[in-house]
């Protein structure tokens, strides 16, 4: 049931506003801030902490929201973290009154720009700093004049919020110069522009994204206009054009479509720039005096300070208070006594002696150890016995230092080596069964690999009794005719393995449990993709990680191994798309234009493909069929509103990959032409498009689903043949 909530009556001032020192709850407003699109925002000093936030309030009349409202934006907002986007905390009520919590900006005041007119609001306090928490701030307090550095800045950091909303089928709504708030990076003195936005619950459509790039286009022009200075004349044209652009943008394109183009606009005009997403803070550019950090020098900024203090005019700048504690600590330490510092700074130094003593004859006692462990350790090598040389080594070697031993399949190549020719029966499986799988049917490899595992198949069964990396080894070798046991050894090596969460095995166990050649078993599916599952959180090599979400993907598609409630394959899917799978993405997005294992959303569909079509990584055909989608439900009006011009755009792209439907889907506009909106048919472009569409090659991709099946099965008839 929601939860029902009386808005409480709150006496306001005569503009309107609540006085400062009102509580809520037991925290008091600081000030009042501005008039958002979904209530009155203050600053106000929340939590034990005494840490100051922004919240914006519900108090009826023309923002009268709801706390189910303000969950929902809370909820859709917080999901959305990204360097360049204001983040969100928590909504709540107090007393009846409704708030929504956002991150407070206190302002940067580190600029090329040149103040003109100093807007100070005077607190009482013998030393401070001028900030401008907005964009609109700081235009007025240089006359419009933003210089270069710091427009480039901002111009960059808005297009890449921006297009990280769109990207995740979101919108600012409202971008102005109010909701662009100037900040500083973390632990940086380094300008960062940030977007306030409220992501409402309607999704993101092409009209609203439309909007957003026209917003973001025209204060684009604004900074560069006449009166912004310090830009290049190649520039300032690049940057207008792209405004331009920006501004009359079709339906279909996003801000992921300027994003790449902006920064190379940058990069060119010498203010080159990196995402902010991939590292909180601004990498290093390089080592050109022309790229450099700007730093303010001390007589430029004495200069500003000065003049900031004879002119106190107006209220419109946020000034940051400086404490005057360290002074007092200063004067307070510099009472003590001189004989006093003196005794104090001989007892540190008698003390860091001693432990430096301490510490060389405690470390040369250490390497004395390790070498004598070490002379032992190389004696060893040549004692005979049942375990090989490389284990004892390894065993001594741990026991002195501490550390794990290592499984057989964290080894190198000439750790095995060494291990083999010292007579470890699992290295030497090992080395035979890697040689035979890189390639599958090599006679040679079969027969080299038999006459080198046969004299160890007794120690290797022993073994593999009680080891998880023997017992898989030796399940492959059985399975591939190297040895000569039934099957049903093998399986229950594997079993073993899998039970001790050997990822090999569990990976192993379960492309035989799915590859049933005549039809698929839904007890053995359960079990295999329960398998898959727990073996992809043991990877961290990205190849191997994408061979095991091939397989859950495959079962996905089919439908096989979970119930329609179930969503954890779903949510697997949902986060390697999201870490950049091409097929994932695709696959996430026929999902959901089925509408048969999570609820239909054609809007989601659109957002997927186009997550495919922008990812320069993915390949050429797996974009080009997420480019051609598009454009069909762009032209069918499908999740967005119908846009001829859309759909053009996307075929062409997707036909420039080489996808033959796009070309011959392109071939048809061309054909008909528009002539309602003045275009005419062209006849010699789509019969351009239709000869290629009939010179093009339609190459079919044959999915080896299961390859650990497919490799066995093909030494099995080779063994049995020899």
């Amino acid at each position: 049931m929601a939860k029902e909530i009386k808005i409480k009556a709150i006496t306001i001032d005569g503009n309107g506003r609540l006085p400062l020192g009102f509580k809520i709850g037991n925290q008091k407003v600081k000030s009042f801030i501005s008039s958002d699109s979904i209530g009155d925002r203050y600053s106000i000093f929340f939590g034990t902490t005494n840490r100051l936030y922004d919240i914006n309030i519900s108090r009826g009349g023309p923002f009268e929201f709801s706390y189910e409202d303000y969950e929902n934006i809370l909820k859709r907002c917080s999901s959305l973290d990204h360097p360049c986007l204001i983040s969100y905390y928590a909504c709540g009520d107090d007393d009846g009154i409704i708030w929504l919590r956002s991150e407070h900006v206190k302002g940067a005041s580190f600029f090329e720009t040149e103040i003109v007119e100093e807007v100070t609001e005077s607190d009482g306090v013998e030393e401070t700093e001028i900030c401008f928490p907005t964009l609109a701030m700081l235009l007025k307090a240089s006359n419009g004049k933003i210089a270069a550095k710091d427009g480039c800045i901002i111009i960059g950091d808005l297009i890449e919020a921006v297009a990280f909303l769109h990207a995740n089928s979101a919108y600012a709504a409202d971008i102005n110069q109010k909701t662009i708030f100037l900040d500083t990076v973390r632990g940086h003195h380094t300008l960062i522009a940030r977007l306030r936005f409220y992501n409402w619950p309607k999704k993101a459509d092409a009209e609203l994204i439309r909007k957003d790039l026209e917003q973001v286009g025209k204060l684009i022009e604004l900074l560069v206009s006449e009166k912004g200075y310090g830009y290049g004349s190649q520039l300032k044209r690049n940057l207008l054009q792209l405004s331009s652009d920006m501004q009359a943008s079709a339906d279909g394109f996003t801000g992921a479509d300027f994003l790449e183009r902006s920064n190379l606009i940058l990069k060119q005009g010498g203010k080159p720039r990196v995402n902010r997403k991939k590292d909180d803070t601004v990498a290093s550019p390089e080592p050109e005096v022309e790229n450099k950090v700007p730093v303010r020098s001390e007589s430029s900024h004495s200069k500003r300070r000065n003049k900031s203090r004879s002119s106190r005019q107006g209220s419109n700048v946020v000034r940051r208070r400086r404490s005057s504690s360290k002074s007092r600590k200063k004067n307070k330490y510099a009472t003590l006594s001189t004989e006093r510092g003196k005794q104090v700074l001989a007892v540190l130094v008698m003390l860091s002696l001693f432990i430096l003593i301490v510490g060389i004859a405690f470390g040369v006692h250490a390497g004395l150890r390790y070498l004598e462990q070490r002379r032992h350790i190389m004696a060893s090598l040549n004692q005979p016995g049942s375990y090989s040389s490389i284990s004892i080594m390894e065993d001594e070697v741990d026991r002195v230092s501490g550390s794990k031993r290592r499984s057989i399949e964290e080894l190198t190549t000439s750790e095995l080596l060494t291990a083999a020719a010292g007579g470890d029966c699992v290295a030497a499986a090992r080395l035979c069964i890697e040689k035979m799988f890189k390639v599958p049917g090599d006679l040679n490899a079969l027969l080299q690999a038999r006459e080198t595992l046969k004299p160890l198949s007794s120690e290797l069964k022993a073994r593999a009794e009680g080891e998880s990396s023997a017992a898989y080894w030796r399940a492959c070798a059985i399975l591939t005719g190297v040895l000569d046991d039934d099957s049903a050894s093998a399986i229950e090596n594997l079993e073993f393995a899998a039970t001790l969460e050997h990822r090999l095995a569990m990976d192993a166990l379960g492309d035989l449990l799915a590859a049933n050649p005549e039809r698929p078993d839904p007890v053995n599916d359960r079990r295999a993709l329960s398998l898959w599952l727990k073996a992809e959180e043991k990877i961290s090599n990205s190849s191997e990680t994408e061979l095991l979400a091939d397989k859950i993907m495959f079962f996905v598609r089919q439908g096989r191994g979970f119930n329609k409630g179930d969503l954890t394959p779903i949510e697997f899917v949902r986060k390697i798309a999201s870490a950049g799978n091409p097929k994932a993405a695709l696959l996430l997005a026929d999902v959901y234009e089925e509408g048969s294992l999570l609820e239909q959303s054609l809007p989601t569909t659109l957002s997927w493909l186009r997550n495919v079509a922008g990812n320069l990584n993915a390949p050429a055909r797996l974009r080009s069929e997420a480019q051609r989608r598009m454009a069909e439900m762009f032209a069918g009006g499908r999740g967005t509103p119908p846009s001829q011009t859309a759909a053009s755009t996307w075929y062409e792209r997707a036909a420039e990959l080489g996808d033959v439907k796009a070309m011959l889907a392109l071939a048809d506009i061309l054909e008909k032409g528009d002539e309602g909106n003045g275009v005419r048919p062209e006849y010699a472009a789509a019969a351009e498009w239709r000869a290629k569409a009939g010179q093009a090659t339609v190459l079919s991709e044959t999915e080896n689903v299961f390859p650990f099946v497919t490799i066995i099965r093909t030494y099995k008839k080779l063994s049995q043949k020899n």
